[in-house]
């Protein structure tokens, strides 16, 4: 599995265009895409699953992705919320 820390800086957070933007993104991955908050992982495919995490700006969240193959999909969605919600650490 291979992951990136990203903290999310934007005053509402993962909200919902983020999350669908996000989501969207994950779509095009061939295996599974996580995004980790604390000892919560939501399904990054998934809008609601993104949504109940409750990031807020300030939280530290790790994008993981399971196949080598979707490292393009995991710079993508890293990116995504580095220039939405924060910056990639």
């Amino acid at each position: 599995m291979t992951s990136l820390n990203v903290m999310v800086a934007h005053d509402p957070g993962l909200h919902i265009r983020p999350a669908a933007l996000i989501a969207q993104t994950a779509e095009a991955a061939k295996a599974d895409v996580w995004i980790v908050s604390g000892d919560r992982m939501a399904d990054a495919k998934s809008v609601l699953s993104i949504l109940t995490l409750v990031c807020a700006k300030g939280s530290v969240v790790t994008v993981k992705i399971d196949s080598p193959e979707d490292r393009e999909i995991l710079n993508s969605v890293a990116t995504f919320i580095g220039k939405a919600a924060g910056q990639i650490r």
